[in-house]
């Protein structure tokens, strides 16, 4: 087949469009700049590590630590626009190779634009937020989907394709290991075409430079955590937990798991609802090998996905890419005729209004963000801490609200500084938590609403009479100086 180049710097402007658009929707944004849930956990361990911490040693979490170094480096960039920044470039290496994608898959030029610009929709449905592990974990499937499939459509290998897709596939190892299903099935994909033509030696050449790509990756971030003490620490948090986390008896249940694969596939934007059958049907209908693969890792990150029951919408965003190869696939039925179809000029002519449209919405949605009425509270507990504390001083939130942390500009006095839902799957998470508050370095300790009720908290209670004044309520929540 003859591969379609792309050197349009037009195009290379329209991806770049549409990625500033999909970046407004981070809570990193220049509009908002708050930072909530999951994101703003990895901004707080981000912030403990340019403050000369380390994750899992001085701070609990159990994703992988390369989400905290991509936020400790958007935060050298700039403290206030630098983790937007580096989601900009995420997401349009994202858009650029799925754009190269649906190009290599004899889309043109447009209908491979057009492609991006319903992408951002969907990609919306599993976004969140953005800052999420997800989000960069899309980038390096994107790359790797496209170099493997270069591979299956020329039967050509480059080294410098392997090692980068061995890099990627040790990057999302180092996000959170559950989503590596593309690789999975990709390379055993390959196995049997090289098997099947007889050329052993391809495979020879990918297993060493995919495991070269790994190591560019793996050995530095390893070295680090081993050379500051934190790599113990690192196994327990990372791999030991985390198999708690996806073996969870309650959590992990068989009606848990099936809910949460029926979520995905049913209720969550029905993306997968209609792109499974389109893809099945390509799988029947042209017997393809890339077909049949793609089909698996969509199975396959599907299984994965839903392993520890849980219905979190974030989780989908791997499948992007996988989408995008089920639209090109049935946009490129269209290539031969794309010039007289009423259906493709229609195309052409909505991308203008839905640009125009998008642009209007993006300018007002950020700024919506700050009437909400929980991240207003979060502002008025940050402002409270900041007037009974220094910067030296350290705090605790009880529960599970990081952002107050980021609000404030202060520090936990426990490792964990939250324990919603870990302690669930570790009991000594709560014990560890209690003796860190017994002794007393926390100025202020914050008590979110429904506390209480989640856990063993009486304990905290008796400390808090004991030591703490309470000095105001924001909303229900309960803020505490030390006498």
């Amino acid at each position: 087949m003859v591969l379609q180049k792309t050197n349009n710097i037009a195009i290379h402007i329209y991806i770049f469009f549409c990625s500033v658009l999909m970046s407004l929707f981070a809570t990193s944004n220049p509009f908002s700049l708050i930072n909530v849930g999951d994101s703003s956990v990895y901004v707080y361990i981000a912030k403990v590590i340019i403050n000369g911490g380390m994750p899992y040693r001085d701070t609990f979490d159990h994703k992988g630590p390369l989400i905290y170094l991509i936020d400790a480096l958007g935060l050298m960039l700039d403290e206030k626009t630098g983790i937007w920044i580096v989601e900009l470039f995420s997401i349009y290496i994202t858009f650029l190779f799925v754009f190269k994608m649906a190009h290599l898959l004899q889309c043109n030029e447009f209908l491979s634009c057009f492609i991006i610009t319903l992408g951002i929709f969907i990609l919306l449905i599993y976004f969140q937020g953005g800052n999420l592990t997800e989000e960069y974990a899309c980038a390096f499937i994107a790359i790797s989907l496209y170099y493997f499939l270069l591979f299956f459509y020329t039967g050509i290998v480059e080294i410098h394709q392997i090692i980068i897709n061995g890099a990627s596939f040790a990057a999302v190892c180092m996000l959170r290991p559950n989503m590596i299903a593309l690789w999975i099935v990709m390379c055993m994909g390959i196995v049997f075409v090289c098997m099947k033509d007889n050329r052993k030696i391809v495979i020879l050449q990918w297993v060493k430079w995919f495991v070269t790509g790994i190591l560019a990756i793996m050995m530095p971030i390893l070295i680090w955590l081993v050379a500051n003490g934190a790599f113990d620490a690192f196994i327990d948090d990372y791999i030991i937990f985390n198999m708690m986390y996806s073996s969870d008896s309650e959590m992990a249940s068989f009606e848990n798991v099936i809910g949460a694969i029926k979520f995905f596939i049913f209720d969550c934007g029905h993306v997968l609802l209609v792109g499974i059958p389109f893809l099945f049907y390509f799988c029947i209908k042209q017997n393809k090998l890339e077909d049949w693969l793609c089909l698996g890792v969509v199975l396959l990150s599907v299984i994965m996905s839903c392993i520890s029951g849980r219905k979190s919408a974030h989780y989908g965003m791997i499948f992007y890419p996988l989408i995008v190869y089920v639209m090109a696939r049935v946009f490129s039925r269209f290539v031969s005729f794309q010039n007289k179809s009423a259906m493709v000029k229609c195309i052409k002519v909505s991308i203008i209004p839905v640009c125009i449209l998008f642009t209007i919405f993006f300018v007002f949605m950020p700024w919506l963000s700050f009437l909400n009425k929980e991240i207003e509270e979060d502002k008025q507990i940050a402002t409270l801490v900041q007037s009974v504390t220094s910067k030296e001083d350290r705090i605790s939130v009880c529960g599970n609200n990081n952002t107050i942390y980021l609000l404030s500009n202060r520090e936990s006095a426990s490792k964990y500084s939250y324990q919603f839902p870990i302690a669930n799957i570790n009991s000594n998470v709560w014990k560890e938590y209690f003796d860190d508050i017994k002794k007393l370095t926390a100025k202020v300790i914050i008590v979110l609403p429904g506390t209480y009720e989640t856990y063993p908290y009486k304990q905290i209670a008796t400390v808090l009479k004991d030591s703490y004044i309470l000095i105001g309520h924001v909303g229900k929540t309960e803020v505490y100086l030390l006498k």
